[in-house]
């Protein structure tokens, strides 16, 4: 059995809950991005990108995504923009249609399609809104992530210290997978993303000394728990491993804590 200390017992279960909402908020985010993302009408992603995107940097992101998209009343997509929302508004004060042509120029096809036709730039600054959204909730799971790494810290470094090798083994009662019970294990605890990306890297890297496979360790990890506090540990695995991946690829810094404990026991498990 693994143990939390009971000093400790408090804080780590608080700090688990803690990081159930941060990678809620986080899958909420990556999936409105998607979303609001796909199919601008007129202006593309790459134009916002080199033309909008440091324009409108400073403006805050108040409204949830609930507020600032609602159900589409047709088949072409999903949501359609609220142009009530406060950021839309600073948006359209930010870049009346003189500014907007001026900077793409007299020679771009929005320009021209805007000065034959100025009901158009309704259908801009959709496009513009929902680009700056998808930034901006990109920026948010950034900032999130960052968090939940800070948050977990306690956590990766009781791991580290007090969980040895010998001790996962005797865990590991059983090399047999449960895919139901690992999904309803990880199911709140793990980004969506990262998974994938952590994957390709411990099987692929150059830098790994072990190669391995994440998923199918964080599948016997999860089919292995017997106690509510069993998940605190496999989330620490997971967080552990997602901590190592930059000092894996940066050969010139001294092996932490985390990408020495991935050698020695995560790695071999």
């Amino acid at each position: 059995m693994l143990k939390i200390p009971n000093a400790q017992m408090k804080e780590f279960n608080g700090r688990f809950e803690t990081h159930r909402v941060n990678i809620a908020a986080c899958n909420m985010y990556v999936s409105m991005a998607a979303l609001v993302g796909k199919n601008p009408v007129h202006l593309d992603r790459q134009t916002y990108r080199e033309i909008f995107l440091d324009a409108l940097s400073d403006i805050e992101l108040e409204s949830s995504p609930t507020d600032a998209f609602i159900p589409s009343d047709t088949d072409k997509r999903l949501f359609d923009v609220n142009r009530l929302a406060k950021e839309y508004i600073e948006i359209t004060k930010r870049i009346p249609m003189s500014l907007f042509t001026e900077l793409l120029g007299p020679t771009s096809a929005l320009t021209i399609l805007v000065k034959n036709k100025p009901e158009e730039m309704d259908f801009i600054y959709d496009d513009i809104f929902r680009h700056f959204s998808m930034f901006k909730y990109m920026d948010m799971i950034n900032m999130i992530r960052l968090n939940t790494v800070s948050n977990y810290t306690p956590i990766i470094e009781h791991i580290v210290t007090n969980i040895t090798l010998d001790q996962w083994k005797d865990y590991l009662k059983t090399d047999k997978v449960n895919e139901k019970k690992y999904a309803k294990v990880c199911e709140d605890i793990i980004f969506n993303p990262d998974i994938a990306s952590m994957e390709e890297f411990y099987q692929n890297n150059e830098n790994v000394p072990n190669k391995f496979s994440v998923v199918n360790l964080m599948m016997r990890l999860s089919t292995n728990t017997c106690y509510k506090t069993d998940r605190i540990f496999v989330l620490g695995v997971y967080m552990i491993l997602l901590a190592a991946m930059k000092d894996f690829s940066n050969q010139n810094v001294e092996p932490s804590p985390c990408s020495k404990y991935v050698s020695e026991v995560l790695s071999i498990l």
